[in-house]
């Protein structure tokens, strides 16, 4: 059974790295805005907005790390949304970083 304080670091952490949170699960598939909307929400428990989500993956596309392209399904039109190589290596980077911050010294008493 999960904590409130356990819940409550979840939320401050999705909330403090959502663009990194997106590109993950946009790594395991591509999908668009409001289906990754849902996903952030199943997995970290934190209710994810259009006003949130689509500047947010405007931003990751300007910056390179997702690609978008359109796709007609079920009679309507989606922008699914891919990590790039920039976007994986950009993950790649944040996890070694996560890795050495936890492993410092200074973090674990």
């Amino acid at each position: 059974m999960e904590t409130a304080a356990l819940r409550e670091l979840k939320e401050r952490f999705a909330r403090s790295f959502m663009d990194v949170l997106a590109l993950r699960l946009l790594e395991r598939e591509g999908m668009w805005g409001y289906r990754l909307a849902s996903r952030i929400e199943e997995t970290y428990g934190v209710r994810v907005g259009p006003s949130v989500i689509y500047p947010l993956l405007r931003d990751l596309e300007e910056r390179g790390l997702v690609e978008g392209r359109e796709e007609r399904t079920g009679g309507r039109r989606r922008r699914i949304y891919e990590v790039t190589e920039r976007g994986r290596e950009f993950l790649e980077e944040y996890m070694e970083l996560l890795r050495r911050q936890l492993d410092s010294s200074d973090l674990i008493p």
